[in-house]
């Protein structure tokens, strides 16, 4: 087995210079300049409880997209265009009661809506 031999520390390497001294803290200098920095939390609010605030929100966005009635409004409002290439399309048609008999058994289970089920149902009922 070789043995290491280690060399000093080479002084070029070291950025601290006369006029820009190398700056060590103490503990309590640490902690005291952290607490003066700007807090955008309001009093008692901590990073955790914010993360699990946006969390939920998103969660919450996310159930309403997944709802018929909010797909519905989408495909009215992104897909005339698809509606309109139905020769007996009449908006008065596309309703959560004409739609819903129309899922599979394996969509009814998972419980969910999409633009892309939306638009496979409506075209389901046109085809009769």
């Amino acid at each position: 087995m070789e043995n290491l031999v280690l060399s000093p520390i080479d002084q070029s390497l070291i950025f601290a210079t006369e006029n820009a001294p190398l700056e060590v803290k103490s503990t309590e200098e640490v902690i005291a300049k952290a607490k003066s920095k700007v807090v955008y939390l309001k009093e008692g609010m901590t990073g955790k409880q914010l993360q699990k605030l946006k969390i939920n929100a998103n969660n919450a966005s996310k159930e309403e997209v997944k709802s018929i009635s909010w797909c519905i409004k989408q495909v009215d409002k992104h897909g005339q265009d698809f509606l309109n290439s139905f020769s007996n399309y009449s908006p008065s048609d596309i309703t959560p009661a004409n739609l819903l008999p129309l899922r599979t058994e394996k969509q009814v289970e998972r419980g969910t809506f999409s633009v892309w089920l939306v638009t496979q149902l409506i075209t389901k009922f046109y085809k009769g």
